[in-house]
């Protein structure tokens, strides 16, 4: 190209030179599902590595997402009960809690994702509120297995009368049969009651009727051929219906259970204390300690710790 040169004493004059552009490698980062959040990884070059690569000042964050190609899960998102990491923190349905105002009136309804509560009369505005708590708060039904979570319902309204609880289930997995047998279980004081007063299984809609509020659980009665577990053996055969690695004849691994149900655990692997408890279980190898005490949770038994 020719340019105009000023020497800055004899005037100007006009030259031809060649101007080399050169282009510098840049950062480009992978944001496959397009939803504003990386993957965390990143090609460094000139040009775009593909259309699923963006620069830095394209994206929201250059990192955070999780699941890159589901636009509905990265760390911006909010957490829902679904079975899935949303937010991406390494934690699945942590802070699944759900609360609707419930105001002054008859009949009030409120929903909190797949409840619909009915209150027959509320006196004093105030919060409901429905959360998922894990197995465990409560016993669990001896006769029953739980379809889904421990749903625990409370509230700050005040209220007179009769309350209406109604959940949306997924029917995948039941049998016709046991769909048709689907109960609605509340915990009264110290046990199970038995609350259904509807089952629609074309809406997937199951009632009950309750005075006052704790534990929900939507149960089907485990028969002696209900396979819980699905490992293929029902429940009057295998030894504990809830683990899918424990069954008559299962491989024996080191991990506390009895898997093949032969009434022992972790049979043929070392005991170098003696105390009942697997090396690779025992949190004290060395000195005996049957009970596994640990106090602070730190991976060391109460025993070894005061060594």
């Amino acid at each position: 190209m020719r340019v105009r040169v000023d020497d800055g004493a004899c005037g100007t004059d006009e030259q031809l030179v060649q101007i080399t552009v050169i282009d510098m490698p840049v950062v480009w980062y992978e944001d496959a599902d397009g939803d504003g959040y990386s993957s965390g990884v990143s090609i460094t070059q000139c040009s775009r590595p593909s259309d699923h690569y963006y620069l830095a000042d394209g994206l929201k964050a250059l990192s955070g997402d999780c699941d890159d190609n589901n636009k509905a899960i990265n760390a911006g998102m909010g957490e829902v009960y679904d079975r899935i990491d949303n937010d991406c923190d390494g934690q699945v349905d942590e802070d699944s809690l759900w609360t609707a105002a419930t105001p002054v009136g008859a009949n009030v309804q409120v929903t909190l994702l797949n409840c619909r509560i009915t209150f027959e009369k509320v006196l004093t505005a105030g919060q409901t509120k429905l959360a998922i708590v894990p197995p465990g708060a409560t016993p669990s039904p001896s006769t029953f297995h739980v379809l889904d979570g421990y749903y625990d319902i409370s509230t700050t309204a005040v209220y007179s009368g009769k309350i209406e609880v109604c959940f949306n289930y997924a029917d995948s997995g039941l049998t016709p049969e046991q769909e048709d047998n689907l109960y609605l279980l509340h915990y009264k004081i110290d046990h199970w009651e038995d609350i259904t007063t509807a089952l629609d299984t074309e809406t997937n809609t199951l009632c009950g009727e309750v005075s006052g509020f704790s534990q929900f659980i939507l149960a089907v009665p485990v028969t002696p051929d209900y396979d819980v577990d699905e490992d293929g053996f029902n429940v009057n055969q295998d030894c504990n219906d809830n683990d899918p690695s424990v069954y008559p004849a299962a491989q024996e691994i080191c991990d506390g259970k009895d898997n093949n149900c032969d009434g022992q655990k972790d049979e043929g692997y070392s005991d170098t204390d003696n105390d009942g408890a697997a090396d690779c279980v025992d949190n004290c190898t060395l000195i005996p300690n049957r009970d596994q005490q640990d106090t602070d949770s730190d991976g060391y038994g109460n025993i070894c710790a005061r060594i």
